[in-house]
């Protein structure tokens, strides 16, 4: 898995005009479509799936929060464009990533 994957899955919620990017350990991803989810037509996600991506994702500082905190609520960059990321430690153990693909550039907070 690399981030051909991601800017794959990126690019479909682009194509699907979706707000959102869910991406959970044990299920496909899913977009949210006008406040709808729609599951892809993908294999179910692994843990090292999700890794993966998070790696790609968040940078050094952001990763250290994540391990103390099992959250991450910011802003990150990938390729060209900034994505508001919300990743959380779910039961303890699974990881889930949420990526909000489309936001007006203020009054972000309370999204997540």
């Amino acid at each position: 898995m690399s981030t051909a994957k991601l800017d794959r899955l990126l690019s479909a919620a682009s194509e699907f005009d979706a707000s959102d990017l869910h991406l959970v350990v044990g299920v496909p991803p899913a977009f949210r479509v006008n406040g709808e989810i729609i599951i892809a037509e993908e294999d179910a996600l692994g843990q090292e799936d999700i890794v993966q991506f998070t790696d790609s994702l968040l940078n050094e500082q952001q990763k250290k929060k994540f391990e103390q905190e099992w959250r991450v609520n910011d802003t990150v960059q990938f390729r060209i464009t900034k994505k508001k990321i919300y990743l959380r430690r779910r039961h303890g153990k699974e990881l889930e990533l949420n990526l909000l693909t489309t936001y007006p550039d203020s009054g972000m907070s309370g999204l997540f």
